[in-house]
């Protein structure tokens, strides 16, 4: 989550691509690159629930939530849907990166 406005704003001002309506940068979307990061991490640590039943509810309500967001991004004309795209992409690959770092951390602890 720290790292993802970060990583937006240079890929914006990289692309430098317009929005449908309205100004500013537009690829990736912001919106989508916060939640896909956001809930990316909350499925990663939803692996840590017992029951499987809730498990499998937390990781399918992430994945619903970032899907949401992009399309209200999409919809609201403020993104194109390939802006969405790049958004959950480069969220999900942040939330990767961090859930690796963790499990690799957690083993090195664990020795």
């Amino acid at each position: 989550m720290v790292a993802a406005p970060t990583a937006e704003g240079l890929v914006k001002v990289a692309v430098g691509r317009s929005r449908p309506m309205g100004e500013g940068f537009a690829f990736p979307s912001g919106h989508v690159t916060a939640a896909a990061a956001y809930f990316g991490a909350l499925f990663y640590l939803a692996g840590a629930l017992s029951p499987s039943g809730l498990r499998v509810a937390v990781r399918v309500g992430a994945m619903v939530m970032i899907v949401l967001v992009a399309l209200a991004r999409i919809v609201l004309r403020a993104h194109w849907p390939s802006d969405t795209l790049a958004g959950a992409a480069l969220g999900l690959a942040l939330a990767s990166a961090a859930a690796l770092a963790a499990s690799a951390q957690v083993r090195a602890v664990e020795g």
